[in-house]
């Protein structure tokens, strides 16, 4: 989801269901204590290595 595809996406990236991504970006979302997925966007941008870089997109 940090590359900004959405819940589809990366729910077929995982080999889940998008009901079970669902379930486990709501239960990530408490652990996080946010309530979008803006702020966890945020929270985990402030988490990440200056080192990271992103998977490349599929065109």
């Amino acid at each position: 989801m940090l590359v900004g595809d959405g819940r589809a996406a990366a729910a077929q990236r995982c080999g889940i269901s998008v009901n079970t991504a669902r379930t486990q970006l709501s239960n990530i979302f408490e652990k996080a204590n946010v309530k979008r997925q803006a702020q966890l966007m945020k929270v985990l941008n402030e988490l990440r290595s200056p080192y990271y870089t992103p998977p490349p997109t599929s065109s």
